[in-house]
Order: structure tokens, then C-alpha cells, then sequence
């Protein structure tokens, strides 16, 4: 993937976009990309309007997920906004997380023990 993107858009772009190999943090076990069966703005900003991604915005903290790489956090997360890329964080962090508006980038250094 991150390939592709460095022969579409150049590699600075590509690195907002796509993780360098052996670089995401799908290697974890810890995220999962959704889709809504349709393939409808699959990989696109345009899925979070999508009756997955509103369901999953709304609801995925209930089951301990986020939307790692929200919109308008890109300076915090280094990755352009994936409605479509949940990562496991547990339920009350997630609920925090979703609660208070934040990433899991301010999440981590407010919970941080320095």
C-alpha cells in the first residue's frame, strides 16, 4: 500500500497517509479497519459518513475502540483522518477518549506517570 501511494502522490504525502512497511501498528493486533459491505468510500475520508462509520463514531468506545486517526488531529497523530481505523484501547479509555474529544496521542500524555 504505502508503495502505491509513494508512486501516486510522492513519498511526504504518502507518509500522511500510509505507514511505512513493517511500520503500522496493524503488526500489534490492536487496530481494525471496517468497511461497510459495499466498498462505498472504502479508504477515503467520505466513509465517515457511511452507516458504518457513524455507527462505530458513535458507539465503538462501548466496546473499547476509537477512531485512531480522527479529523482535524492529523498534527497530533502524524496520519490524515481513517474513519474506517478502529484501535483496541479498553472500555474506559476508549469512553474517555470518546467523551472528552481527544486522541489517543493527548489520552496517553495526560495518563502519562511523569
Amino acid at each position: 500500500m504505502y508503495d502505491g501511494h509513494v508512486g501516486a502522490v510522492g513519498s511526504a504525502a504518502a507518509a500522511a497517509v500510509s505507514a511505512y512497511p513493517s511500520y503500522s501498528e496493524h503488526h500489534t493486533g490492536w487496530p481494525i479497519d471496517i468497511g461497510d459491505g459495499g466498498g462505498a468510500c472504502s479508504f477515503e475520508p467520505c466513509f465517515a459518513d457511511q452507516p458504518a462509520a457513524t455507527w462505530a463514531s458513535a458507539n465503538a468506545h462501548r466496546f473499547g475502540f476509537v477512531i485512531r486517526y480522527p479529523a482535524g488531529a492529523e498534527a497530533d497523530t502524524g496520519y490524515s483522518f481513517e474513519p474506517w481505523h478502529l484501535r483496541y484501547v479498553g472500555v474506559d479509555a476508549a469512553t474517555e477518549i470518546h467523551d472528552q474529544g481527544i486522541t489517543l496521542e493527548e489520552f496517553t500524555t495526560r495518563h502519562s506517570p511523569n
